[in-house]
C-alpha cells in the first residue's frame, strides 16, 4: 500500500525572539533524518506546511538524504496551509494577555525556574494545558484567529486533498513535513480519538519523529506513530519535545 510518512519539524527556537526558525539541533536532527531515510524505501513526493521550520527541515532532510546519490530527489516540496501548526500564541494570550510574545513567555519560566529550568518548564507546560483547555472547549471561539475545530478540520483536509491528489499516480511513499498538532489531529481523526486523547499523543511526539499512514482508495490506516530511533542511534541527547 502507498505509505504517507509525517514528520514533526526539527526543534524550533523556543527561547528566542522568532520561534518559528529551527534550532542548531533541530537542523541537526532533520539532517540525521535525511541520513537515515537512505535506508528507507526511496522518496517519490513530498509536502510540507508553510511556516518556516517546515520549509528549514525539509531543506535539511534533503541535505542528509543526498540529492546527488538519488537524482529523483524532490528537492520541491508541495505547500499545504493545512499541515501548518495552530497559533499557540494566540492560544496562549486569548489565557493570558502579557502571553503575547515569546520574550514573556520565557521570562515567565525563567521566574518559576528557581529549582531548574525544568521546573519552570513543568509549570509553563501546566498553565499551556490549561490554555489548549479553554481553546478546545469552543466556548470563546469568538476569541480566537482561528478555532480548535477550524484547525481540526484544516488538517483533516489537507490529509485528503493530498490522498485524492495521488490516487491516480505511481506513487508509493510520501513525506510531509509538518507539526505536533496536525499530526495529532490526523491520527485521532483515523483512529477516532477524543480531545483529550489526541493531545496526549500530541505531547508524546518527538522533534523530527515519523509517523506512518496507509491508504488506498478504500483504507486509510496508521501503521505506526512517533518513530525517533534514527535519533536514539546516534545519541539520546538528541531526543527533544519542543
Amino acid at each position: 500500500m502507498p505509505a504517507i510518512y509525517l514528520i514533526r519539524h526539527g526543534q524550533a527556537s523556543f527561547a528566542s525572539d522568532n520561534y518559528d526558525q529551527l534550532s542548531c539541533l533541530g537542523k541537526q536532527q532533520t539532517t540525521i533524518l535525511g541520513r537515515y531515510w537512505q535506508h528507507l524505501p526511496n522518496v517519490n513526493k513530498a509536502y510540507r506546511g508553510d511556516l518556516w521550520r517546515h520549509k528549514q527541515s525539509a531543506e535539511h532532510f534533503f541535505k542528509g538524504y543526498d540529492a546527488e546519490k538519488n537524482p529523483n530527489t524532490p528537492i520541491n516540496t508541495v505547500v499545504k496551509q493545512g499541515f501548518n501548526e495552530f497559533d499557540h500564541l494566540d492560544v496562549l494570550a486569548q489565557y493570558n494577555e502579557q502571553w503575547q510574545s515569546q520574550q514573556n513567555l520565557q521570562q515567565f519560566i525563567t521566574q518559576h525556574s528557581s529549582e531548574s529550568l525544568q521546573a519552570g518548564n513543568k509549570v509553563f507546560q501546566q498553565e499551556f494545558a490549561q490554555a489548549i483547555r479553554r481553546w478546545v472547549v469552543g466556548k470563546h471561539d469568538d476569541e480566537y484567529k482561528q478555532t480548535w475545530q477550524q484547525f481540526k478540520q484544516a488538517g483533516i483536509s489537507a490529509l485528503h486533498e493530498l490522498i485524492a491528489e495521488n490516487s491516480d499516480d505511481d506513487v508509493k511513499n510520501i513525506i510531509v513535513f509538518t507539526s505536533g498538532g496536525p499530526i495529532s489531529v490526523i491520527v485521532g481523526h483515523i483512529l477516532g480519538l477524543d480531545e483529550q486523547r489526541i493531545f496526549a499523543v500530541n505531547q508524546q511526539l518527538t522533534n523530527s519523529s515519523v509517523t506512518k499512514l496507509l491508504f488506498n482508495e478504500k483504507r486509510l490506516s496508521v501503521d505506526y506513530i512517533n518513530n525517533y530511533s534514527h535519533l536514539e542511534l546516534q545519541n539520546d541527547n538528541l531526543v527533544t519535545h519542543r
